[in-house]
């Protein structure tokens, strides 16, 4: 039994409008955006292997809000996959965290001080699934620099110091309109082990990174 030419033509042109919608929901994602997103980041900063004997440093703990500004291109890769690449920078400086020193477990007066995230920026590529035609989830995988300043108890300032590392996140957008949409990521950071050197001791730092943000966007 064969099929009739017309259902087979109506069958042809029913699949492809489902497909030609199906490609529409990925692309509505395309194309340049800018964002803006407000949020909250907590951070820790290490310091280890102290070249000075029985002496050791307490972790440095930072919290308080954070303002991101973003600029990422996205392309369609089919009907359903996304992928974008970005770049994006927090322009606010983080409340300071304290830190001490101890020798052989007891805190070393005056030998301590404070630090702050002063900036940071960061490269990403994000790689989304368009789950209906105004909703998107992606994932962010980037490369982060992050530049700390503070103070010594002693009242000189701590050189600024730059530290690379990686960020891994996940977030979703939902499309207002043709051209806004608004968007929330949840991102984790873990900066390289990184030798320093002050007063004579060297020692190691890293440190680590998470940060939860809403914002708003807008697509070219």
């Amino acid at each position: 039994m064969t099929m009739n030419p017309l259902i087979r033509m109506t069958a042809a042109l029913t699949f492809a409008g489902l497909s030609m919608g199906a490609f529409a929901q990925a692309k509505n994602f395309e194309g340049m955006n800018a964002t803006g997103s407000v949020g909250y980041q907590t951070a820790t900063g290490k310091i280890s292997d102290m070249s000075v004997a029985n002496v050791t440093v307490s972790d440095t703990s930072l919290a308080g809000a954070t303002v991101n500004l973003g600029l990422e291109y996205i392309i369609s890769m089919n009907d359903q996959y996304t992928l974008g690449l970005g770049v994006e920078a927090n322009v606010l400086p983080s409340n300071s965290g304290r830190h001490e020193s101890y020798l052989n477990g007891t805190k070393i007066a005056n030998n301590g001080g404070e630090l702050k995230v002063a900036s940071s920026y960061g490269l990403f590529v994000s790689p989304g699934m368009a789950v209906s035609s105004e909703t998107l989830i992606y994932a962010k995988l980037g490369y982060v620099q992050l530049t700390t300043s503070g103070t010594y108890d002693n009242g000189t300032n701590r050189p600024n110091n730059s530290s690379n590392g990686y960020s891994l996140g996940l977030g979703l957008k939902q499309l207002l309109g043709k051209n806004t949409f608004l968007f929330g990521e949840f991102n984790y950071i873990t900066l390289q082990t990184k030798d320093g050197a002050s007063g004579g001791a060297t020692y190691k730092t890293s440190g680590s990174a998470t940060n939860g943000v809403v914002g708003i966007g807008y697509k070219f």
